[in-house]
């Protein structure tokens, strides 16, 4: 079974609306905190004899009771193209067919409103940053990495999972609902699933 982890992110000294301030210190153990643009994230590794894994809301609470530089903790929000590409960094090294073997919990949902994806935590809390689904979804201005597996390019606008039987793939894009998922992941590659 897959090793299930979070990225656990807090923004160095912000004090805005969405974050908290820890009253007794950095409290973090386990793999070491690195820095990226003002923001401190740590992976996670989370184990557990049945699953392998850890459910979304377990890694909330972990992240949550976590705190440096005397901010809370809370699962790792993606703003740019060089945030996922540093985050990624952070996965163990993988061979190209391993992707999704290692992954890690974002702090993302559609749980409000299935199809609109929002931030959970920190000074992005409550941002709308995907709406609709894989194949006619829209970011607007914001930035996000969902695998898409369109091997032949040529998938309806309106269909998300086709299965092509000359060629023996599956395309399909993410987010899609798939077994009524309202949280999200990153893959060892860098790409996101909900």
């Amino acid at each position: 079974s897959a090793l299930r982890n979070s990225i656990s992110s807090d923004l160095d000294g912000s004090g805005d609306g969405n974050t908290q301030l820890c009253k007794d210190g950095d409290l973090v153990w386990g793999q070491t905190v690195r820095g990226f643009n003002g923001h401190s994230y740590q992976i996670v590794p989370v184990y557990t004899s049945n699953t392998g894994g850890v459910f979304f809301p377990d890694a909330m609470r972990d992240a949550s009771l976590r705190c440096y530089h005397g901010q809370v903790g809370y699962l790792a929000t993606i703003d740019s193209e060089e945030e996922n590409a540093f985050l990624k960094g952070l996965m163990p090294n993988m061979g190209p067919d391993e992707y999704f073997t290692y992954s890690a919990w974002l702090g993302g949902t559609d749980v409000a409103v299935e199809g609109e994806w929002r931030w959970l935590g920190g000074p992005e809390g409550g941002t709308l940053f995907w709406s609709g689904d894989g194949h006619t979804g829209e970011s607007g201005s914001h930035y996000s990495n969902w695998f898409c597996n369109d091997a032949d390019d040529s998938i309806a606008e309106d269909d998300w999972w086709t299965w092509e039987a000359d060629e023996q793939t599956w395309d399909f894009c993410e987010p899609n609902d798939f077994e009524n998922q309202d949280c999200m992941f990153m893959y060892g590659d860098g790409s996101w699933n909900d």
